[in-house]
């Protein structure tokens, strides 16, 4: 009973895994220069599918695709290896495809004894194969003397013999009693083959691949004699000649085989009554058949690419001719029917039933142009197959239906006209124009039904219309597959249809746009698959559309999609891969998505749900359950390398929310989430951190057992970040412990003035949580360090101040960041000391808390605060913050000179030029290094002493503005040309913050953050701008202003006073010189009044010295 329980166990497993990939059936990838298709999805089976390896090649057990999943290689596809010499089978090979192994240089090739399915023709196109062997322990197959048999069911069927055996004379054994389909195709050498007794049964059947009934012996064009040992009761022979024992059937012709006596034609024998399925196929010898009078059957097939018949005639005995019974004879250009035959007529060399209604057979030899007959109801399965001379068809308008493989092969077949008055009703199963050349199709209104295959693998079409008032109802599975060059597909007007089938259209690569009528209730599996170039679907306003079925949309080129508004169910994989699509719009009717319906749609941002719909629900684009409480799918796109954040409403993630998200680093879990759903995070291969906004951990029985499902996540690989409160409760948690690290957020004390808290939501990203640090203005830097680890600050969060005890009036925000939360700026008792925020980035957060959640009102990011930003930003803010617009600025107004001077400091880059230039008015320069203290003077005042100081510009400032201030910078500003600057003053954010800049010998000392202690003495004193002029402070200034300077020299001589003397040079003020009173300076000072007449003793007044302009006072 244990080991029952254990067994069981293992299946349960088994199935759970068998639903979780995100591949489809048929689906291919390469690994190692081996091309692999999934063929079994829930089993995790491929097939080997196709190689250009060259020589040797070893096929593996199992094989582990890009995204490590382990398949196992279970059989052979149809598998073009045009290099391949040998091959080693793995023995866990179970089937083997016809054409395995196609175009090899094989020799010889072992089978395994895993191998319990091999299709007919399995060897047909290794047209080098010598030998096959089979693993002794296999129980379905052996080989004998190199040929392939079939023992299952107790019989023995010879299987395959190999293209290149030597032998020219092979005898099957005895015992054997049947042939199967293409066992002697493409037989280089063997020229007479003998029959058993025991054989019962020559089998002819329809080749899937090719379409076409065939016999064994196909294209073996060395085949010249077939004979039949005697006491067969089945079968006998004549001259070589297979016939039924009763001498009524003609079974099989060899290929090789010549007519009577040598010649090319072949008089059937008296008393043959039917001729069988493909008895002549690719007889390459013949070119006249003479038929008997007893002659009432030819088979499908029967004489299908004889190549070398140029001449049938059909006796009036004949009642019955299968389809395409004469296709592919290129040298055949006329089917004749003698008087007298009640069945068949012939008309221009085409062959047609009696009344006329039916076309049966255009020889394949007929060339140029055919109008088919005007009382054709029917064109008949085959009927211009391979006529490659046909290059124009105008179809009658009597014609109703037209049946598979009509005109498979016409090469240079360009036009089908279909005329205005056509009864077209029916395009019948298969390809009906495959391998044309056929660019444009106007189908006519009347058609009801185009059949699975009718209208795919056509190379060169690249446009179909369907003309307005159109009956069509069904598009079958396949319909137009496969068509590379198809970029246009247009509904003239109304159309009735309701069907388009799986792969309808699947693999049209052009194709740009579908615009579905809105009878269409269904498109099936894989309808549009690979269509890479569509980018627009759209569905009429009325449409009756139901069903989305799977993989519908996979790997198309879709852009937006808005899904009709009767659709009811988006099935698994529907838009799979689609990695243009960024949003989707979900209409109120649609009650089943499954989750898994948009896996790899990279670029997904948004699926949007109508507010009417009772079962789903939407905000900012994550796919919700109608309360918002469930998430069911994460948009791939919304993945960021930063962040990523979930609606703060939800208790539960969905059964395969993030399943599959192959860029997925991080995700950030809202408090209130407390179940966690199967395989939600199931294949995410790239997540490394989770944060956890909540302080109470998900318990373990609320996390589904395959949430992070263990054979494709590695829990040690992913971090958890939490609150430092909460940091305990997960370290010592039985599910979250056995995560990686666990991170908690962490404080910052810059400069002593308190902390700022940070918490990490990726390993590259933090949000700033708390804020308890005591200044004027908080600086929010671009980037914070914890430990050796650096984050970008990315959020400001919700509530972020909501337990502040400090007095902040400004935030600086030089962070990137993306997210600003509501409330942030707030405290919990509902008032704000915050007055303005300044924004320094160029690029608004593209999300608010409130706009991002669709929170009431009440809920804003900024309440009373005045929001700054520099001016060539201001347009993009007020567009991406709208409901904040009459709050964005560029102009700072907090700068007032009331007596020409004043003083400077800023935490960013500023510019006092941008008013002058919109005003013309009002020019304002920085000050701010000075020159030693230098001996100067004259007959003016006592003092032989000055100190010359520069604008900043001459220093390392912003070049060719003396109104630019750098960050940090502490200045003397002085207005040019006016004493004051006006009520309406302001400055800007300086926009050249990219370049960081030096100021050299600055004798000004800015205050920024925070007003401070400033140290002074009469040895050491400072000066502060008073009133316009500089006083001495000789003692500590216990709370010097923020955003103000104060001037501190070198030593001056004792009991000196401070005079400021201007100089300016063509109306731009490069320098003040700070001189003390004295007398006026030696010889090299000489100075000139504005006459240019010298003057020795100069006054108060304006002079000039060394070529520049003084003023003393």
């Amino acid at each position: 009973m244990k080991q029952l329980k254990f067994l069981l166990l293992l299946l349960l497993s088994s199935i759970t895994s068998m639903n979780v990939y995100a591949a489809n059936n048929n689906d291919r990838f390469t690994v190692n220069g081996i091309q692999y298709r999934v063929s079994n999805v829930n089993k995790h089976e491929v097939e080997f599918d196709a190689t250009n390896l060259a020589g040797h090649v070893n096929i593996p057990a199992t094989v582990k695709d890009s995204v490590n999943i382990i398949w196992t290689v279970a059989g052979i596809h149809w598998s073009p290896c045009p290099n391949m010499t040998s091959v080693a089978l793995p023995n866990t090979i179970k089937w083997m495809h016809k054409s395995s192994f196609k175009e090899s240089k094989l020799k010889t090739i072992t089978l395994p004894a895993s191998v319990i399915q091999i299709d007919d023709g399995v060897f047909r196109d290794c047209r080098l194969l010598e030998e096959i062997k089979v693993a002794s322990e296999n129980t379905s197959f052996y080989a004998e003397n190199g040929v392939l048999y079939d023992k299952r069911n107790g019989t023995k069927r010879l299987l395959c013999y190999p293209g290149t055996k030597s032998d020219e004379t092979y005898s099957i054994p005895e015992g054997v009693t049947s042939i199967a389909t293409c066992s002697f195709m493409r037989a280089s050498k063997l020229k007479t083959l003998k029959l058993p007794a025991s054989l019962s049964k020559i089998e002819v059947s329809m080749d899937d691949v090719w379409d076409q009934w065939i016999n064994p012996f196909v294209y073996s064009g060395s085949i010249t004699t077939i004979d039949v040992a005697s006491g067969n009761n089945t079968y006998k022979s004549v001259d070589g000649v297979v016939f039924t024992k009763d001498g009524k059937q003609l079974v099989i012709y060899p290929v090789a085989k010549t007519g009577d006596g040598g010649t090319t034609t072949y008089t059937v024998p008296a008393g043959v009554e039917n001729i069988a399925d493909a008895a002549f196929n690719t007889s390459t010898q013949v070119r006249q058949i003479k038929f008997p009078t007893t002659l009432n059957t030819i088979g499908k097939y029967t004489f299908f690419r004889c190549y070398a018949l140029t001449s049938i005639t059909i006796p009036p005995s004949v009642t019955s001719i299968g389809d395409a019974a004469f296709t592919g004879c290129t040298n055949l250009t006329a089917l004749n029917v003698e008087a007298g035959n009640s069945v068949y007529s012939s008309f221009d060399g085409v062959l047609y039933n009696a009344a006329g209604t039916e076309l049966l057979a255009c020889p394949a030899g007929k060339s140029g142009e055919y109008t088919t007959k005007p009382t054709t109801k029917v064109i008949k399965e085959s009927a211009f197959s391979f006529c490659a001379k046909i290059n124009k068809v105008t179809i009658s308008d009597q014609v109703e239906v037209i049946e598979g493989n009509a005109f498979l092969h016409a090469t240079n077949l360009t036009s089908v006209i279909f005329q205005p008055t056509s009864s077209l009703k029916e395009i019948k199963s298969k390809t009906v124009f495959r391998q044309t050349k056929i660019e444009r199709l106007d189908l006519p209104a009347s058609l009801e039904t185009i059949g699975n295959s009718a209208l795919q693998d056509m190379p060169s079409l690249k446009e179909v219309t369907i003309a307005t008032g159109s009956k069509l109802k069904t598009m079958g599975n396949f319909a137009f597959y496969l068509n590379p060059e198809l970029t246009s597909f247009k509904f003239l007007g109304s159309c009735a249809l309701q069907t388009i089938g799986g792969s309808a259209f699947a693999q049209a690569k052009k194709l740009q746009s579908f615009t579905f009528p809105k009878s269409v209730t269904s498109i099936g599996g894989s309808a549009f698959n690979g269509c890479e170039s569509m980018t627009t679907a759209t569905f009429d306003d009325n449409s009756v559309l139901e069903t989305i079925g799977s993989a519908a949309f996979q790997n198309s080129g879709l852009e937006s999609i808005s899904i009709g508004k009767k659709v009811k169910t988006i099935a698994q994989s529907a838009f799979n891969s689609c990695h243009k699509l960024k949003t989707v719009n979900i209409p109120a009717s649609t009650t089943n998505v499954d989750p898994r319906a948009f896996l790899f749609c990279s670029s997904l941002k948004a699926v949007n749900v109508d507010k009417a719909n009772t079962t789903y629900s939407s905000v900012d684009g994550f796919f919700m359950n109608k309360s918002k409480e469930k998430l069911v799918i994460f948009p791939p796109g919304k993945a960021s390398t930063y962040y990523t954040m979930l609606p703060p409403t939800l208790k539960e993630l969905g059964a395969y929310s993030f399943y599959y998200i192959r860029n997925l680093e991080n995700v950030t879990i809202p408090k209130l989430v407390m179940k966690i759903g199967e395989h939600a995070f199931d294949m995410c291969k790239k997540l490394d951190a989770i944060a956890f906004l909540g302080e109470e951990p998900i318990p373990a029985a609320n996390v589904d057992e395959t949430a992070f499902y263990a054979p494709n996540i590695d829990k040690t690989k992913i971090d958890i970040c939490v609150r430092e409160d909460a940091y305990n409760k997960y370290k010592t948690h039985p599910l979250w412990k056995q995560f990686g690290v666990i991170t908690k957020s962490f404080k910052v004390n810059t400069d002593g003035n308190g902390n700022v808290e940070y918490f990490p939501l990726s390993r590259k990203a933090v949000s700033l949580v708390d804020v308890q640090s005591d200044v004027f203005t908080l600086l929010v830097p671009k980037r914070v360090k914890n430990g050796a680890t650096d984050y970008a600050v990315k959020l400001i969060a919700d509530y972020a101040f909501d337990t502040s005890q400090t007095n902040v009036n400004e935030v600086v925000v030089k962070a990137d960041v993306d997210y600003i939360g509501i409330k942030a700026f707030q405290k919990k008792n509902g008032t704000t000391t915050v007055k303005n925020v300044f924004f320094i980035g160029k690029t608004p957060a593209v999300d608010l808390s409130s706009v991002k959640w669709e929170l009431p009102v009440g809920n804003e990011e900024f309440t009373t605060q005045k929001i700054y930003v520099k001016k060539s930003a201001e347009d993009a803010y007020k567009t991406a913050w709208s409901k904040y617009a009459s709050k964005i600025s560029y102009k700072i107004p907090d700068v007032n000179i009331a007596k020409k001077y004043g003083t400077f400091a800023r935490e960013f880059d500023t510019d006092f030029s941008e008013y002058y230039k919109e005003k013309n008015d009002t020019k304002v320069a920085a000050f701010v290094a000075g020159s030693n203290i230098l001996p100067g003077g004259g007959d003016y005042g006592t003092s032989t002493y000055h100190v010359k100081m520069w604008s900043i510009d001459e220093k390392g400032g912003a070049s060719g503005n003396y109104g630019y201030v750098p960050a940090g910078t502490g200045v003397l500003l002085k207005v040019l040309d006016r004493e004051s600057t006006p009520a309406d003053f302001y400055y800007t954010i300086g926009e050249k913050d990219n370049v960081s800049y030096t100021v050299s010998d600055n004798i000004m000392h800015g205050v920024t953050v925070r007003s401070s202690r400033v140290e002074a003495s009469a040895a050491d004193p400072v000066y502060v701008m008073q009133g316009g002029v500089f006083r001495k402070a000789t003692s500590p200034i216990s709370n010097f202003p923020v955003h103000r300077a104060y001037m501190k020299t070198r030593a001056l001589p004792a009991g000196a006073k401070i005079m400021l003397v201007f100089d300016e040079t063509g109306g731009s003020t490069t320098s003040i010189e700070i001189i003390t009173e004295g007398k006026a300076a030696n010889a090299d000072n000489v100075y000139y009044n504005l006459n240019g007449q010298r003057v020795e003793n100069p006054q108060h007044g304006v002079y000039i010295r060394n070529g520049k302009k003084v003023i003393i006072k």
